[in-house]
């Protein structure tokens, strides 16, 4: 008989490491339910699943290589804690040093990770010539495991006790739209222009001394009907839009206090499918989406991109993975080259600056194209939202103007939109004059002291071109979530009543 084979004894060694490594797997476990649990459980469960197994396998990977490959096999419990904290909470942990008085000297994505490597370098050289050190730092090591595993516990209960998983529908206003209703023949196509907390010119005038009349008297020329005091029903973005594309108040949004809920379950996650768009794309439209955020399958075509609107996004928002590894590559030789490096604030600018030149684009070209199927082009500028950085002419502004409080600034890039606002108005009234054309701020300028914001942060910009210049139900002080609710009265068959204008003030920005 064959005598049975002898495997050669596993080192302790080794045993000993797999064994202390095991809590360390629990991290990314406990990052994903934390973050699972704080967005009520609106995130993509197979999503979880992905990243639960792409984090855990580049964990596993790191312990063997160490474990096998290394002399210093017996730090890779430390080594592991100190990889997967510094890739799960990369960004929390700048964010936090950088408001500190290490900020000016930690200013960047680079010098962090440089730091933070130097750091781990350095506790493992204190290590191999202090053991007695490592036996201290191990204990402890086990009592934050302790706290950890608690926590863990703790979240995993909150994670089973839930009361109900995120359920969009459950979200969603229910609104009466009658497809039968809609008249045969040929469908207008609609510009949903969004200019990103442009005020009124009320308030223009009023507040910041400015007289906005060459842009209105423009708008009437060109037969508009501009409202001039119309206000938008909510004061943050996501929820704005939301509201108008689903053509109601957002019920969770109304008296929510919770944040997360109302700027992702009650906005984000609503703008896919949202009420409008349904009925609209049963009725044949295809839609174009350049806003920042992601709609329905389709991906915003802009440079700029509101972080937050996929589920990726939420999982990686504190990561490594949510890092602009361009930007700090670009950086890295410009710093070789002895060339000045581009902030973040800077990169925004330039990709504002590229997304208006996207929208002319696309604008100029469809104004002068007619497709077998109606269109619904949502352009979402994100002007004249600070940072603001040009004046009227278009030159750039001194830095000093680049606050998000200055009157001067905001009032200089009002202008300078306004030059767009034109341009834009002039091609499709041109060359598509049975076109609907909506110019509408999702908000106002938000950036008074509170009381005044609970007054003004609302007022808007909102002005609208119908081809059969029906504007009679349409009035001065109408809000945001009644402009499409006119719009399919007047032109899909619609008898939709008029909402309540009532702006909510959910939170302080």
């Amino acid at each position: 008989m064959l005598s049975k084979i002898k495997l050669p004894p596993f080192p302790s060694q080794i045993k000993l490491q797999i064994i202390s490594c095991w809590y360390t797997l629990l991290i990314p476990v406990f990052y994903l339910l934390q973050t699972y649990v704080l967005f009520h459980g609106a995130i993509e469960v197979k999503l979880v699943i992905y990243y639960f197994i792409k984090w855990e396998f580049l964990l596993i990977v790191c312990a063997f290589i160490f474990i096998f490959l290394t002399p210093v096999k017996k730090y890779t419990s430390v080594v592991l804690f100190f990889v997967s904290i510094f890739y799960l909470y990369f960004t929390r942990l700048f964010v936090a040093i950088s408001q500190t008085k290490f900020g000016l000297i930690i200013d960047s994505y680079l010098k962090f990770t440089l730091l933070c490597f130097f750091l781990l370098l350095a506790t493992l050289s204190v290590f191999i010539i202090r053991p007695n050190l490592f036996l201290l730092f191990q204990k402890w090591m086990k009592a934050t495991c302790c706290v950890i595993t608690v926590y863990f516990l703790c979240v995993l209960l909150h994670f089973l006790t839930m009361s109900s998983i995120y359920d969009r529908e459950k979200y969603r206003p229910i609104v009466d739209l009658n497809e039968q209703a809609v008249p045969p023949g040929k469908l207008p196509d609609i510009y949903f222009i969004v200019l990103d907390s442009y005020t009124s010119n009320y308030l223009l005038e009023t507040e910041f001394h400015y007289n906005n009349a060459d842009l209105y008297s423009f708008l009437r020329t060109n037969n508009f009907y501009v409202m001039d005091s119309s206000v938008s029903n909510y004061y943050f973005s996501p929820v704005s839009i939301s509201s108008t594309f689903n053509l109601d108040y957002l019920p969770k949004a109304s008296d929510s206090k919770d944040k997360n809920e109302m700027v992702l379950l009650s906005g984000l996650k609503l703008l896919s499918q949202s009420n409008l768009l349904s009925f609209l794309s049963k009725k044949g439209y295809v839609f174009y989406n350049f806003s920042p955020f992601s709609i329905d399958t389709t991906a915003s075509q802009l440079n700029s991109h509101y972080n937050g609107t996929t589920d990726t996004d939420l999982l990686q928002l504190n990561t490594i993975e949510n890092i602009d590894y361009e930007t700090i590559l670009s950086n890295f030789l410009r710093q070789i080259k002895g060339s000045k490096k581009i902030s973040v604030e800077e990169k925004n600018i330039e990709n504002k600056s590229k997304d208006l030149q996207i929208f002319s684009n696309f604008i100029f070209k469809h104004s002068k194209t007619s497709g077998l199927n109606p269109s619904l082009i949502y352009i979402h500028a994100l002007w004249p939202h600070p940072p603001y950085v040009f004046d009227s002419t278009g030159s750039r502004l001194d830095i000093k103007f680049r606050k998000d409080t200055s009157y001067y600034g905001f009032v200089q890039q009002t202008a300078y939109m306004n030059r767009f606002i034109k341009e834009w108005v002039t091609s499709l009234r041109t060359n598509k004059p049975d076109a609907i054309i909506i110019l509408q701020g999702d908000h106002g300028f938000r950036y008074f002291d509170e009381s005044k914001n609970r007054r003004h942060a609302f007022d808007i910009l909102n002005a609208v071109y119908l081809p059969n210049q029906k504007y009679k139900p349409f009035y001065a002080t109408i809000s945001s979530v009644n402009t499409f609710r006119l719009i399919l009265n007047s032109y899909f068959g619609q008898s939709l009543p008029i909402l309540k204008d009532t702006s909510y003030y959910l939170f302080k920005e």
